[in-house]
């Protein structure tokens, strides 16, 4: 489902496909948004996905982290919500980093 609406929305992706863990990481550089945003936006929502520097200072700047152990209908929720947040995104790249 993570798959489907992250291809539906220019410049994400999903560069580790399939995942062999609990999570994908969906860079989000090329659709223009930093990661902090779209994390913030979410989390306004109740959903909480980490931004990359909560992992890697190298490479944390382009990419949320998603769990998938979750029940399917917070994957829902996130998926339906995604093109939301990414606009949403767009106008709070402002944000400081969180980590």
């Amino acid at each position: 489902m993570i798959q489907e609406a992250a291809a539906a929305i220019d410049g994400l992706a999903l560069p580790i496909m399939p995942s062999h863990g609990n999570f994908l990481v969906l860079e989000t550089i090329a659709a223009g948004i930093r990661p902090e945003a779209l994390v913030e936006c979410y989390r306004r929502q109740g959903i909480m996905i980490r931004q990359g520097t909560y992992h890697t200072q190298r490479f944390g700047d382009r990419f949320v982290k998603i769990s998938t152990s979750v029940p399917q209908a917070w994957v829902e929720k996130f998926c339906t919500l995604l093109p939301e947040m990414v606009a949403q995104a767009r106008t709070l790249n402002d944000l400081p980093p969180q980590f």
